[in-house]
């Protein structure tokens, strides 16, 4: 691939049934653009992950009829972003106390996930320090986390009426 940008969108019916042969058409896409890339195959692995999630999120909690799913690829990265026009992320309607920028949004036995605030959400996971964590405290979103453990960017953004989820990938030849 040149050094040109590659822009190609999907559309998601959010039905169950469309998920998997939705994930592989957008799989054959990226695998077309990447076949001069030396990691082409392990950055299909993770985009795998990081699609199923995004649909499944649409299919879980947007409550809408469709969603777009969108791959962006430069010459060292291949963006995929989601975006439908559903209800905004519930961590950002959270009460929270004055000056905190970080929430605590899920975990799994290795890392916790938090949710940094800003003009748009940026995920990241740190490994568990936590010994006694309160499962009653943390939000559902256990697919974000699998998302910030695969990206090397994960980020959310909401602008009225669009939910804007962007997952980064770095691409090397």
């Amino acid at each position: 691939m040149s050094n040109s940008i590659f822009k190609q969108q999907f559309t998601f019916d959010t039905r169950s049934g469309s998920l998997m042969p939705l994930t592989e058409q957008v799989l054959d896409c990226i695998a077309l653009q990447l076949q001069n890339y030396a990691e082409a195959e392990d950055i299909l692995f993770r985009a795998k992950y990081i699609i199923i999630e995004l649909l499944t999120n649409a299919l879980k909690h947007s409550g809408t009829g469709e969603a777009h799913l969108s791959v962006v690829i430069s010459a060292d990265e291949l963006q995929i972003i989601k975006a439908d026009a559903g209800n905004p992320l519930p961590l950002l309607n959270a009460a929270m106390p004055t000056g905190q920028t970080r929430v605590m949004v899920a975990y799994d036995v290795m890392h916790t996930l938090y949710a940094v605030l800003g003009e748009e959400v940026r995920f990241v996971c740190e490994e568990n320090a936590l010994e006694n964590l309160d499962i009653s405290k943390i939000h559902e979103h256990f697919g974000l986390l699998i998302i910030t453990k695969t990206a090397d960017e994960f980020s959310y953004r909401y602008r009225k009426p669009d939910n804007i989820f962007t997952a980064k990938l770095r691409l090397y030849r």
